[in-house]
């Protein structure tokens, strides 16, 4: 989840994934594929940014597959800097 310009809160369980970039093309669409460790400099430079803050609450994935509505990133951003989460959510 975005939650503003330069800072991001990511589930802390996503592992290793790969980054996927994607441009428009006249005769369709380049694929541009990062490895995992890559993910928060691809994000950056997508966005023009020199760097990105993440986020990553505390969670184990026993609590993380039994309760998604108390995870520390199960936010809304409604403004730059503003989110919404639940008032159980306490990371």
């Amino acid at each position: 989840t975005m939650l503003d310009p330069e800072s991001f809160v990511r589930y802390p369980l996503f592992g290793d994934r790969q980054t996927w970039v994607l441009r428009p093309e006249d005769n369709g669409v380049s694929m541009e594929a990062h490895g995992a460790d890559e993910f928060e400099s691809v994000i950056a430079r997508a966005l023009g940014l020199s760097k990105i803050r993440v986020l990553t609450p505390p969670q184990t994935a026993i609590v993380s597959e039994r309760d998604q509505w108390n995870d520390g990133f199960n936010v809304l951003a409604v403004a730059p800097g503003v989110v919404v989460g639940y008032e159980r959510n306490v990371e």
